[in-house]
Protein backbone atom coordinates (compact mmCIF):
# COMPACT_ATOMS: atom_id res chain seq x y z
CA UNK A 1 0.00 0.00 0.00
CA UNK A 2 1.19 3.66 -0.65
CA UNK A 3 2.77 5.43 2.50
CA UNK A 4 -0.56 8.18 2.53
CA UNK A 5 -2.84 5.00 3.03
CA UNK A 6 -0.91 4.10 6.24
CA UNK A 7 -3.04 6.66 7.78
CA UNK A 8 -6.63 5.10 7.18
CA UNK A 9 -5.12 2.34 9.39
CA UNK A 10 -3.70 4.27 12.13
CA UNK A 11 -7.35 6.05 12.71
CA UNK A 12 -8.29 2.40 13.90
CA UNK A 13 -5.84 2.59 16.31
CA UNK A 14 -6.62 6.38 17.39
CA UNK A 15 -5.41 7.23 21.31
CA UNK A 16 -6.36 10.31 22.84
CA UNK A 17 -5.63 13.76 21.66
CA UNK A 18 -3.27 16.15 22.92
CA UNK A 19 -4.33 19.13 21.06
CA UNK A 20 -6.97 20.40 19.25
CA UNK A 21 -6.74 21.53 15.45
CA UNK A 22 -9.34 23.69 13.03
CA UNK A 23 -10.39 22.34 9.67
CA UNK A 24 -7.49 23.31 7.55
CA UNK A 25 -9.09 25.21 4.37
CA UNK A 26 -6.72 24.11 1.70
CA UNK A 27 -3.48 21.90 1.08
CA UNK A 28 -0.58 24.89 2.17
CA UNK A 29 -2.55 24.91 5.57
CA UNK A 30 -2.19 20.90 5.88
CA UNK A 31 1.22 20.99 4.77
CA UNK A 32 1.73 23.63 7.67
CA UNK A 33 0.16 21.29 10.36
CA UNK A 34 2.23 18.09 8.26
CA UNK A 35 5.06 20.04 9.44
CA UNK A 36 4.56 20.67 12.50
CA UNK A 37 4.11 17.21 13.62
CA UNK A 38 6.98 16.29 11.81
CA UNK A 39 8.99 18.62 13.10
CA UNK A 40 7.81 17.58 16.64
CA UNK A 41 8.99 14.24 16.26
CA UNK A 42 13.31 13.85 17.87
CA UNK A 43 13.84 11.41 14.36
CA UNK A 44 13.14 14.08 12.04
CA UNK A 45 15.10 16.64 10.59
CA UNK A 46 15.50 19.05 8.07
CA UNK A 47 11.67 19.50 7.18
CA UNK A 48 10.97 21.17 4.38
CA UNK A 49 7.11 22.43 2.56
CA UNK A 50 7.72 22.77 -0.81
CA UNK A 51 3.94 24.95 -1.63
CA UNK A 52 4.76 24.99 -5.33
CA UNK A 53 5.19 21.69 -6.16
CA UNK A 54 2.66 20.66 -2.61
CA UNK A 55 4.78 18.65 -0.97
CA UNK A 56 6.94 18.14 2.25
CA UNK A 57 10.33 16.95 2.34
CA UNK A 58 11.85 15.67 5.22
CA UNK A 59 15.25 12.92 6.74
CA UNK A 60 14.80 10.60 9.15
CA UNK A 61 17.75 9.67 11.39
CA UNK A 62 20.11 10.75 8.42
CA UNK A 63 18.64 8.84 6.02
CA UNK A 64 17.78 10.46 2.52
CA UNK A 65 15.25 13.04 1.77
CA UNK A 66 11.87 11.30 2.06
CA UNK A 67 8.70 12.82 0.37
CA UNK A 68 5.18 13.01 1.76
CA UNK A 69 1.87 14.10 -0.38
CA UNK A 70 -0.80 16.14 1.77
CA UNK A 71 -3.75 15.24 -0.43
CA UNK A 72 -5.13 11.89 1.09
CA UNK A 73 -4.67 13.21 4.82
CA UNK A 74 -5.65 17.00 3.57
CA UNK A 75 -9.30 14.86 3.16
CA UNK A 76 -9.20 13.01 6.26
CA UNK A 77 -8.38 16.16 8.24
CA UNK A 78 -11.81 18.09 6.42
CA UNK A 79 -14.08 15.06 6.97
CA UNK A 80 -13.26 14.52 10.31
CA UNK A 81 -16.17 15.48 12.89
CA UNK A 82 -14.71 17.22 15.85
CA UNK A 83 -11.48 19.43 16.11
CA UNK A 84 -9.51 17.17 18.63
CA UNK A 85 -10.59 14.25 15.62
CA UNK A 86 -8.31 15.84 13.77
CA UNK A 87 -5.58 16.43 15.61
CA UNK A 88 -5.48 12.55 16.76
CA UNK A 89 -5.74 11.93 12.67
CA UNK A 90 -2.70 14.50 12.47
CA UNK A 91 -0.83 12.53 14.93
CA UNK A 92 -1.64 9.08 13.74
CA UNK A 93 -1.16 9.86 9.94
CA UNK A 94 2.47 11.28 10.95
CA UNK A 95 3.68 8.36 13.00
CA UNK A 96 3.04 5.92 9.82
CA UNK A 97 5.21 8.01 7.39
CA UNK A 98 7.66 8.66 9.61
CA UNK A 99 7.70 5.00 10.43
CA UNK A 100 7.48 4.55 6.59
CA UNK A 101 10.65 6.73 6.82
CA UNK A 102 12.38 4.03 8.95
CA UNK A 103 11.38 1.80 6.64
CA UNK A 104 13.53 2.93 3.75
CA UNK A 105 16.99 3.01 5.89
CA UNK A 106 16.13 -0.75 7.24
CA UNK A 107 15.09 -1.99 3.98
CA UNK A 108 18.28 -2.54 2.38
CA UNK A 109 19.39 -2.01 -1.46
CA UNK A 110 16.40 -1.04 -3.72
CA UNK A 111 14.39 -4.37 -4.92
CA UNK A 112 15.20 -3.89 -9.02
CA UNK A 113 11.36 -5.74 -9.31
CA UNK A 114 9.77 -2.82 -7.90
CA UNK A 115 11.17 0.27 -9.76
CA UNK A 116 8.84 2.19 -11.67
CA UNK A 117 9.18 4.55 -14.17
CA UNK A 118 7.05 7.66 -13.92
CA UNK A 119 7.18 11.52 -15.82
CA UNK A 120 7.08 14.54 -14.06
CA UNK A 121 8.01 17.68 -15.06
CA UNK A 122 11.51 18.28 -15.59
CA UNK A 123 12.68 20.37 -12.42
CA UNK A 124 10.29 18.00 -10.22
CA UNK A 125 12.03 17.70 -6.69
CA UNK A 126 14.88 20.34 -7.91
CA UNK A 127 12.86 23.08 -5.32
CA UNK A 128 13.46 25.69 -8.48
CA UNK A 129 9.80 27.58 -8.35
CA UNK A 130 8.46 28.24 -12.12
CA UNK A 131 7.57 31.59 -13.24
CA UNK A 132 3.75 31.17 -12.03
CA UNK A 133 4.82 29.84 -9.08
CA UNK A 134 5.71 26.05 -9.78
CA UNK A 135 2.30 25.18 -12.10
CA UNK A 136 3.06 25.45 -15.85
CA UNK A 137 5.84 27.66 -16.48
CA UNK A 138 9.29 26.72 -14.94
CA UNK A 139 13.10 27.52 -15.30
CA UNK A 140 14.72 25.87 -18.15
CA UNK A 141 16.75 22.86 -17.35
CA UNK A 142 20.01 24.02 -18.11
CA UNK A 143 19.46 25.64 -14.55
CA UNK A 144 19.46 23.00 -12.46
CA UNK A 145 22.00 21.76 -9.96
CA UNK A 146 24.85 19.87 -10.77
CA UNK A 147 24.26 16.19 -9.73
CA UNK A 148 25.38 14.69 -6.74
CA UNK A 149 25.19 11.33 -5.09
CA UNK A 150 21.63 12.68 -3.96
CA UNK A 151 20.13 13.84 -7.35
CA UNK A 152 17.26 11.92 -8.15
CA UNK A 153 17.84 9.72 -11.32
CA UNK A 154 16.07 11.20 -14.13
CA UNK A 155 16.01 11.19 -18.18
CA UNK A 156 14.70 13.36 -21.25
CA UNK A 157 11.29 12.24 -22.02
CA UNK A 158 9.59 15.27 -24.22
CA UNK A 159 9.37 18.74 -24.12
CA UNK A 160 9.81 20.20 -19.98
CA UNK A 161 9.44 15.98 -19.20
CA UNK A 162 11.57 14.21 -17.49
CA UNK A 163 11.51 10.05 -16.47
CA UNK A 164 12.34 9.69 -12.83
CA UNK A 165 12.44 6.08 -10.86
CA UNK A 166 10.83 5.12 -8.25
CA UNK A 167 10.71 2.44 -5.91
CA UNK A 168 7.40 1.31 -5.19
CA UNK A 169 7.78 -0.86 -1.76
CA UNK A 170 4.70 -2.25 0.12
CA UNK A 171 5.33 0.60 3.46
CA UNK A 172 6.83 3.63 1.48
CA UNK A 173 7.08 4.91 -2.03
CA UNK A 174 10.61 6.56 -2.40
CA UNK A 175 12.39 8.13 -5.77
CA UNK A 176 15.82 6.75 -6.25
CA UNK A 177 18.74 8.93 -6.38
CA UNK A 178 22.23 7.98 -8.33
CA UNK A 179 23.43 6.58 -4.37
CA UNK A 180 20.90 3.69 -5.14
CA UNK A 181 22.89 2.47 -8.12
CA UNK A 182 26.27 1.93 -5.91
CA UNK A 183 24.75 -1.42 -3.89
CA UNK A 184 23.28 -2.61 -7.00
CA UNK A 185 26.05 -2.28 -9.17
CA UNK A 186 23.85 -0.74 -12.16
CA UNK A 187 23.92 1.94 -14.38
CA UNK A 188 21.06 4.41 -14.37
CA UNK A 189 20.58 3.10 -17.97
CA UNK A 190 20.00 -0.50 -17.16
CA UNK A 191 17.92 0.37 -14.01
CA UNK A 192 15.82 2.28 -16.31
CA UNK A 193 15.53 -0.90 -18.74
CA UNK A 194 13.77 -2.89 -15.77
CA UNK A 195 11.68 -0.39 -14.69
CA UNK A 196 10.28 -0.48 -18.08
CA UNK A 197 9.77 -4.21 -18.19
CA UNK A 198 8.10 -4.02 -14.39
CA UNK A 199 5.64 -1.45 -16.04
CA UNK A 200 4.93 -3.68 -19.37
CA UNK A 201 4.22 -6.26 -17.06
CA UNK A 202 1.56 -4.37 -15.42
CA UNK A 203 -0.09 -3.17 -18.94
CA UNK A 204 -3.03 -5.68 -18.61
CA UNK A 205 -4.18 -3.60 -15.45
CA UNK A 206 -4.34 -0.25 -17.28
CA UNK A 207 -7.70 0.70 -18.39
CA UNK A 208 -8.97 3.54 -20.72
CA UNK A 209 -11.79 5.34 -20.16
CA UNK A 210 -13.42 7.17 -23.01
CA UNK A 211 -15.94 10.35 -22.80
CA UNK A 212 -17.07 12.27 -25.84
CA UNK A 213 -13.58 11.47 -28.00
CA UNK A 214 -11.16 11.78 -24.73
CA UNK A 215 -9.53 8.99 -23.65
CA UNK A 216 -8.06 8.82 -20.33
CA UNK A 217 -5.81 6.10 -18.40
CA UNK A 218 -6.32 4.78 -15.51
CA UNK A 219 -4.80 2.66 -13.07
CA UNK A 220 -4.29 3.92 -9.31
CA UNK A 221 -4.14 7.34 -9.50
CA UNK A 222 0.07 7.30 -8.94
CA UNK A 223 1.67 5.22 -12.07
CA UNK A 224 -0.24 6.29 -14.92
CA UNK A 225 1.82 8.20 -16.90
CA UNK A 226 4.55 4.98 -16.46
CA UNK A 227 2.67 3.52 -18.94
CA UNK A 228 3.88 5.97 -21.42
CA UNK A 229 6.81 4.31 -21.78
CA UNK A 230 5.66 1.51 -22.83
CA UNK A 231 6.17 1.18 -26.29
CA UNK A 232 3.98 -1.89 -27.48
CA UNK A 233 1.01 -0.46 -25.68
CA UNK A 234 0.99 2.72 -27.91
CA UNK A 235 1.75 0.83 -30.85
CA UNK A 236 -1.51 -1.36 -30.19
CA UNK A 237 -3.90 2.12 -29.60
CA UNK A 238 -2.00 3.56 -32.86
CA UNK A 239 -3.38 0.90 -35.18
CA UNK A 240 -6.85 1.45 -33.61
CA UNK A 241 -6.60 5.82 -33.96
CA UNK A 242 -5.11 7.47 -36.81
CA UNK A 243 -3.09 9.92 -35.25
CA UNK A 244 -2.67 9.91 -31.03
CA UNK A 245 -2.21 13.50 -29.65
CA UNK A 246 -1.54 13.20 -25.86
CA UNK A 247 -1.10 15.53 -22.96
CA UNK A 248 0.67 14.71 -19.50
CA UNK A 249 -1.93 17.16 -17.41
CA UNK A 250 -0.76 15.48 -14.09
CA UNK A 251 0.84 12.75 -12.54
CA UNK A 252 -2.40 11.10 -12.35
CA UNK A 253 -4.01 12.39 -15.40
CA UNK A 254 -2.65 11.19 -18.60
CA UNK A 255 -5.60 12.17 -22.11
CA UNK A 256 -5.59 11.20 -25.45
CA UNK A 257 -7.45 11.40 -28.53
CA UNK A 258 -7.21 10.68 -32.05
CA UNK A 259 -5.57 14.21 -33.61
CA UNK A 260 -7.86 13.46 -37.09
CA UNK A 261 -10.77 14.14 -34.76
CA UNK A 262 -11.35 18.24 -34.74
CA UNK A 263 -13.46 17.98 -31.90
CA UNK A 264 -11.74 15.87 -29.38
CA UNK A 265 -8.58 17.80 -30.53
CA UNK A 266 -10.32 21.37 -29.46
CA UNK A 267 -11.73 19.56 -26.25
CA UNK A 268 -8.04 18.51 -25.32
CA UNK A 269 -6.79 22.27 -26.32
CA UNK A 270 -9.27 23.59 -23.85
CA UNK A 271 -8.25 21.15 -20.94
CA UNK A 272 -5.00 22.88 -20.72
CA UNK A 273 -5.90 26.57 -20.82
CA UNK A 274 -4.44 28.34 -17.96
CA UNK A 275 -8.52 28.80 -17.05
CA UNK A 276 -9.50 25.02 -16.97
CA UNK A 277 -5.55 23.40 -15.67
CA UNK A 278 -6.02 23.55 -12.48
CA UNK A 279 -5.13 19.77 -11.63
CA UNK A 280 -3.43 18.37 -8.55
CA UNK A 281 -0.22 18.10 -9.17
CA UNK A 282 0.61 19.12 -12.57
CA UNK A 283 3.11 17.62 -14.86
CA UNK A 284 2.87 20.06 -18.55
CA UNK A 285 0.54 20.93 -20.89
CA UNK A 286 2.56 19.97 -23.77
CA UNK A 287 1.01 18.32 -26.52
CA UNK A 288 2.78 15.19 -27.72
CA UNK A 289 2.04 12.89 -30.04
CA UNK A 290 2.81 8.42 -31.13
CA UNK A 291 5.28 8.25 -34.18
CA UNK A 292 7.21 5.56 -35.69
CA UNK A 293 7.52 4.10 -32.14
CA UNK A 294 8.14 7.07 -29.78
CA UNK A 295 6.63 10.19 -29.01
CA UNK A 296 7.33 13.70 -29.72
CA UNK A 297 6.12 17.16 -29.94
CA UNK A 298 3.02 17.37 -31.41
CA UNK A 299 3.14 21.44 -32.44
Amino acid sequence: MHILRLALIWLMLALPASADIPVPQNIEETLELMRDAYQADPRVSDVTVNIEERYLSFHVDGSQTLISFPDNLHLLLTQAGTEAERAEILHKAAQAMIESGVAVINDGPVNVARVIPVIRHQNYGTGLPGEDGGQNTHQSLSNRPEKTQTSLISFPFIGDMRIFLVEDAPQFVKFLTLADLQPLDMTASALMLEATKNTRDNVKTVQIDTENGLNILVFDGHYETSFLTVPTFWDTIDAQLGTIVAVVIARDLVVFVDGDDATAMADLRDLIKPNVNQFTYPVSTTLITWNDGRWSLYD
